[in-house]
């Protein structure tokens, strides 16, 4: 019992190790990330000039704007404004 107890106690700390070196590589990884990332938006204004508009979007964010549209045409008037909202909230 207490050589298995011994090989739990040594599987536990190679874990640990093997979790160490993990968040240390991830942290890596992301200063590298975030490096690339200033270096990119540093770079942009040269690629582009001053005049250019870049417009930016968070990634599955929806337009509110198109589901109110859609749904004026769909629906009574009164209703539209409630259709839209619960449409765009379930996606």
């Amino acid at each position: 019992m207490n050589n298995e107890l011994q090989e739990k106690i040594d599987d536990l700390q190679d874990l640990g190790s093997t979790n160490k070196t993990l968040i240390y590589k991830e942290r890596q990884s992301n200063d590298e990330l975030h490096e690339a990332r200033k270096v990119l938006i540093q770079g942009l204004p040269e690629l582009f000039g001053n005049r250019t508009n870049i417009g930016l979007k968070r990634m599955g964010e929806l337009d509110p704007k198109t589901f109110h549209d859609t749904c004026k045409s769909r629906f009574p008037p009164d209703e539209a404004e409630i259709q839209a909202t619960t449409l765009c909230s379930s996606w």
